[in-house]
């Protein structure tokens, strides 16, 4: 299913780097053949609004990462973190755990 919408898919380059760490993970295997999905923050908006992320004691690098990618172009998000997803949805962001993300279902039975 991820081969079908790479083209769709972006990874902030802090969470590829977090993603990484964890090689044994489906997702660390899938994006060292997708590194073309990796992105950097894109406008100043996104750049801002992750520094006022992180500097919440909760919110972790890579949340904060993909929150600002996310809000900022418009695009759903996968967190696991609670307080991440809740931060998110806060800033008005679509989230989805791993598990219900339509574009995991395959891979976990959903």
């Amino acid at each position: 299913m991820l081969r079908q919408v790479s083209s769709s898919v972006i990874v902030p380059r802090r969470v590829a780097n977090e993603i990484g760490k964890r090689r044994a993970m489906p997702l660390a295997t899938w994006l060292a053949s997708h590194w073309d999905c990796v992105t950097e923050f894109a406008t100043s908006a996104e750049g801002e609004l992750y520094l006022r992320l992180r500097r919440q004691l909760e919110i972790h690098d890579a949340d904060a990462a993909a929150i600002a990618v996310a809000r900022c172009r418009g695009k759903g998000l996968v967190v696991e973190d609670r307080a991440a997803r809740q931060k998110a949805e806060n800033h008005g962001v679509r989230c989805w755990s791993l598990d219900k993300c339509p574009l995991f279902a395959d891979q976990h039975g959903a």
